[in-house]
C-alpha cells in the first residue's frame, strides 16, 4: 500500500472508532494500524483495536477481545480503502479464535471514501469518512 494511502487511514482513525464504536455498542473504543514491510519492500496494512469491555457468560470463556481487519487492509479500483471487520478473542487457556462481523445475514465491510466538503470559510476540503457497505 502506497504511503499517502496509510496516511489517509491515519487520519481517519477517529471517525473509524466513531462508526464501529456505535455499530457495536462500545464507547470506549479505540483503533489503531499496524504497518509490515514485504520482502518485496510493499507494505501490509492492518487495523486493531484496544480491548474491549464484554460481559454477562462471556467473561467465563473469553479472556480478552478486539475488533481487528484480520487480513491486511487493501484498495480497490477506485482507490477506496476496505476491510472487513473481525471479532478476535483469545480464550483463558491461549487460545484464539474469531468471527467476522455482520449485520443481519450481510458481512460487514467499511470502506473509506474521500467526501468533498466545504470548511467555514467556504473553501473546498476532502473528509475522509468511513462507511458501512
Amino acid at each position: 500500500m502506497e504511503q499517502k494511502s496509510i496516511e489517509k487511514i491515519k487520519e481517519s482513525m477517529r471517525n473509524l472508532e466513531k462508526v464501529l464504536g456505535h455499530l457495536l455498542g462500545v464507547s470506549d473504543l479505540e483503533m489503531d494500524i499496524e504497518v509490515e514491510e514485504t520482502k518485496g519492500g510493499d507494505k501490509d496494512v492492518y487495523i486493531v483495536s484496544n480491548p474491549i469491555s464484554f460481559g454477562g457468560i462471556f467473561r467465563f470463556m473469553i479472556e480478552e477481545v478486539r475488533i481487528t481487519s484480520f487480513g491486511r487492509v487493501w484498495e480497490n479500483e477506485k482507490k477506496e480503502i476496505i476491510f472487513n471487520p473481525h471479532f478476535s478473542y483469545k480464550h483463558p487457556d491461549g487460545g484464539s479464535n474469531g468471527h467476522d462481523l455482520y449485520l443481519g445475514n450481510k458481512r460487514i465491510t467499511m470502506v473509506l471514501k474521500e467526501i468533498p466538503s466545504f470548511s467555514e470559510s467556504f473553501s473546498p476540503i476532502i473528509k475522509l469518512e468511513w462507511t458501512i457497505q
